[in-house]
């Protein structure tokens, strides 16, 4: 009798660790969001469409502090953009080359703390020691005039 109140205790435990979430398994995204970036020259897409003047192949995105490492730049044909995934306390380099050199950073602020991850939203977006936007970051084009 005493053994099968023990596989009971033994049960529950096993069901209530099953019932609780492991935050260990869990990947969660830290204080980092797409920016979508304009460079407009003369009125026109400096980097889209027929008036196009600067070569996707002359651009570069990194950190300064390790900049042998470059970034992915995502080209959004359907917005005409240049996609930049930034994060908090992080500065970058948008370059192109022998014309053009930009920082970038960007401001986040906490929004909601999960159970395991917590959520951010991006609120300011510094360029040049600029604020080229404000506000609602993550869902803007940012428009840069050369």
């Amino acid at each position: 009798m005493r053994f099968h109140y023990l596989k009971i205790f033994f049960f529950f435990i096993v069901l209530f660790q099953l019932a609780c979430i492991n935050c260990r398994l869990v990947e969660c995204q830290g204080a980092s969001e797409i920016i979508k970036l304009k460079w407009v020259k003369d009125g026109h897409n400096a980097v889209f469409g027929p008036e196009a003047s600067i070569n996707r192949d002359s651009v570069r995105f990194y950190d300064p502090e390790t900049e042998n490492n470059d970034f992915y730049i995502s080209y959004n044909d359907l917005t005409q953009t240049m996609d930049l995934i930034i994060d908090s306390g992080r500065k970058y380099v948008l370059e192109i080359k022998n014309t053009r050199i930009d920082t970038i950073s960007g401001t986040f602020k906490l929004i909601e703390r999960g159970e395991c991850c917590d959520t951010y939203q991006l609120t300011k977006v510094i360029m040049n020691s600029q604020v080229v936007c404000e506000g609602n970051c993550d869902h803007e084009i940012i428009e840069v005039q050369l």
